[in-house]
């Protein structure tokens, strides 16, 4: 699959405070051509798979695509899956991919933590604050998809860790299907704005969810190797002022632990940017299928 979104389209569309950037009769019309796919499960999990690839941060080669992780967010929440072995699919597959991408983005959040007093008081920093925000804000999406099916499907962390695509209980047990107004309804979403403090929400957001999110949490803990307590984000930061909004990141004298941070993003965002055209298909779906 490929995707195309237009930015404009999110702009003109719903609650950019939640990430609410399409329809619920889109998600109808996204639901109909879903349910083509779903009797072939290689079909089905390759469409799963394509919707949610873009939250690792590594396939965007200059910055995070919000708008286009929002409208993914959108469809996944909701899909109208009929057999638990479908939201469980997505669920470990967010699992995965917050194990793999979070130390990514708390080195950045730690990195900004070295400047927390600079700052606050208003003066320059060499990180691009945006750009951290929207990665935060990229994996709080994906936390809040794996909250939200949580709650829909009832499932718990131990279904979800000792999930087995082969399990033929979770593949017959069916389970109920919400209109996607109702989802909408409960589904608080993360902040995509692009206002110059909205990094400030963007991180706050992250580290909740994060913490919320028992099971990445401890599996998370488990795998890192320092503790960044001095380094970390803290949620009081005041908003910058106009010459704060941060410049791309120097090695040139900084610490050696500042420098392997930048390599790491600098790492992170030399892959090629994802191949997006069946977003427009599915922007008109509703009037395709119906």
């Amino acid at each position: 699959f490929s995707f195309a979104f237009s930015v404009s389209t999110a702009e003109k569309a719903l609650e950019l405070e939640h990430a609410k950037v399409i329809t619920p009769s889109m998600c109808n019309g996204v639901g109909k051509l879903y349910c083509t796919f779903r009797p072939k499960r290689q079909t089905r999990t390759a469409f799963l798979r394509t919707l949610l690839r873009g939250f690792r941060l590594s396939a965007f080669k200059d910055d995070v695509d919000l708008p286009f992780l929002a409208f993914c967010t959108d469809v996944v929440i909701t899909l109208p899956f009929t057999h638990l072995d479908e939201p469980l699919l997505v669920a470990t597959m967010v699992n995965d991919i917050v194990m793999s991408e979070s130390p990514h983005v708390e080195a950045n959040l730690a990195l900004m933590g070295q400047y927390k007093d600079d700052i606050k008081q208003g003066k320059e920093v060499p990180v691009d604050l945006k750009a951290i925000g929207r990665q935060a804000a990229a994996l709080a999406l994906a936390l809040q998809i794996k909250a939200t099916l949580k709650a829909q499907y009832s499932l718990s962390d131990s279904q979800i860790h000792n999930y087995k695509a082969a399990d033929k209980e979770v593949r017959t047990t069916r389970c109920p299907t919400l209109p996607p107004a109702d989802i909408f309804a409960k589904f608080q979403g993360v902040s995509i704005k692009t206002e110059e403090h909205e990094w400030v929400q963007q991180c706050k957001t992250f580290k909740k969810l994060l913490k919320q999110d028992g099971s990445c949490l401890a599996r998370h803990d488990r795998s890192r190797n320092r503790d960044n307590d001095d380094g970390d984000f803290h949620a009081e930061t005041p908003p910058m002022s106009e010459s704060d909004k941060g410049t791309p990141m120097e090695c040139n004298g900084f610490s050696e632990e500042k420098k392997e941070a930048e390599q790491m993003h600098t790492r992170a965002t030399r892959s090629r940017t994802p191949k997006r055209k069946l977003m427009d298909a599915f922007a008109a779906g509703d009037k395709v299928l119906h």
